[in-house]
């Protein structure tokens, strides 16, 4: 199975992510709640791409609540493994950047397998980066929500069935 999603719902954390680049720190709300300052000195630990397991780079909900730029984590997240209610998290690999005519694009895949003994069915998707933040004054490890976005059709991965995500990322420019 496969779906291509393109990202509609950039989170505030995205954009104050190309801000760093562009200016030199701001405020990021991690998926714990906690807040924490990214600055351009910490940037070389934000990272997309994950291995098996971890649960950043693309993740998945059963969420249904519309998104907005204030998310800070999916509103059901699925957690990694196979045991009841759960999906097996594969590694997320990020694409090269295609540069066109007013458009910058990436696209982001992983795969999640269902390795248990009945289907499930996922209804929103996540992109997640871990990351450091200066959090008071210590350097912590913490996931951010870059963006969120709610599937128009639920999708149904069957018992012992997997699927392919490509997570496009489209900004305008």
């Amino acid at each position: 199975m496969y779906i291509r999603v393109e990202s509609r719902c950039f989170t505030r954390n995205f954009v104050k992510a190309i801000k760093v680049l562009l200016n030199d720190q701001a405020e990021l709300v991690a998926s714990d709640g906690s807040r924490g300052v990214l600055s351009k000195s910490l940037l070389e630990y934000f990272t997309v791409g994950s291995s098996a397991g971890e649960m950043y780079g693309i993740v998945v909900g059963r969420g249904t609540t519309s998104p907005t730029p204030d998310d800070t984590w999916l509103e059901n997240p699925v957690e990694h493994g196979d045991q009841a209610n759960q999906l097996f998290y594969w590694d997320t690999m990020v694409g090269n950047v295609e540069l066109g005519t007013n458009r910058v694009r990436f696209l982001v895949t992983r795969i999640v397998e269902n390795k248990t003994g009945s289907d499930q069915q996922i209804t929103e998707l996540g992109l997640a980066a871990k990351c450091k933040l200066n959090v008071q004054g210590s350097i912590e490890d913490k996931i951010v929500l870059l963006a969120r976005d709610v599937l128009q059709n639920p999708v149904t991965i069957p018992a012992g069935g997997a699927l392919r995500i490509d997570y496009v990322i489209y900004v305008p420019v």
